[in-house]
């Protein structure tokens, strides 16, 4: 009975493990995802700045709102300890509301939307940010 108890301890213990392993694996995808965002996300602003200088306040924004991102990341975002982990998503969340108000900011401008090069930037950005609501939503998988 002892010896089956121990095997069954022993199990418990390999799927807590396995379970710990792809949540980090899950968050190394989100945050390798944030950070090719990030790097779209400034390319974008750069390629704005040149178009609707009169913008820059909101592009100063979404700067900083990828600074942050930056600043956040540069310690790995690491899920094991709570404070850091919840300024990583805090610095998500704050690049993701600036790039929605980016988005916004182009549509008011048609000459804007007619540059191929610049669409394609932004279709690229669009593309991971859908990437990456997939791997939140397979990194809040992974810790259920």
């Amino acid at each position: 009975m002892i010896s089956l108890i121990g095997l069954l301890q022993a199990d418990c213990d390999s799927a807590v493990r396995l379970s710990c392993e792809r949540a980090r694996l899950a968050w190394g995808q989100v945050l390798s995802l944030n950070l090719a965002r990030s790097h779209q996300v400034e390319s974008l602003v750069e390629s704005m700045r040149e178009r609707l200088p009169a913008e820059r306040e909101l592009l100063d924004e979404v700067a900083a709102a990828r600074d942050g991102v930056h600043a956040a990341m540069a310690d790995g975002g690491s899920i094991a300890d709570g404070q850091r982990f919840r300024a990583c998503e805090r610095a998500e969340l704050r690049l993701s509301a600036a790039s929605a108000r980016l988005y916004e900011m182009i549509k008011r401008y048609p000459r804007v939307t007619t540059d191929s090069r610049l669409m394609g930037q932004l279709r690229a950005l669009q593309q991971l940010e859908d990437r990456i609501v997939v791997a939140r939503s397979d990194f809040n998988s992974a810790v259920r």
